[in-house]
């Protein structure tokens, strides 16, 4: 009875210990590139929102679909609307061509490491290309953000805060 209730307080400390650690990885987490969690993988694949755009958000520059589901608060007049969502598709293509090239990126990072042929200069080259596209990535997300912000009086900017509760 002693060595079950023991061993059940082991198993429990090692479960304990092994969930505040962040570096072991989650097998239900895996996706199709193993170096990149199910849900970055969905995200990028899929064009998903990924916080990117939280500085604008908190500084009234407006999020183009979330203008758009509120077109009737805003009053947006037909020019805007043709305005806001012309932003908003040219965003939706670029975050879906950017995530694949990230994840064609993410590939080539594990394929190196994979295969054993890593080393310093390679390593480099793959890792700065990396941040360039997931800058490129923030980029038009913050660019459509200061666009949206354009076509909005400072009127229906002031709305869009409340509606979204970032109102002071």
């Amino acid at each position: 009875m002693k060595s079950t209730l023991l061993f059940f307080l082991l198993m429990a400390g090692v479960c304990v210990a092994k969930a505040q650690d962040s570096s072991v990885i989650d097998p239900e987490e895996s996706s199709p590139i193993r170096g990149m969690a199910m849900k970055d993988f969905e995200a990028f694949r899929d064009g998903k929102p990924m916080n990117f755009t939280r500085v604008a958000e908190l500084n009234h520059y407006p999020n183009p679909a979330t203008v758009l589901k509120f077109s009737k608060e805003l009053k947006l007049n037909p020019n805007q609307i043709i305005q806001v969502k012309a932003i908003n598709a040219y965003l939706q293509r670029k975050v879906l061509d950017m995530g694949r090239i990230i994840i064609e990126e993410e590939k080539r990072l594990d394929d190196m490491f994979n295969s054993g042929k890593v080393d310093d200069g390679s390593l480099i080259y793959r890792t700065q290309q990396y941040g360039l596209y997931q800058g490129e990535l923030r980029n038009a997300h913050l660019q459509a953000h200061l666009k949206t912000r354009k076509v909005l009086s400072p009127e229906q900017v002031k709305k869009y805060d409340q509606l979204c509760g970032y109102a002071n």
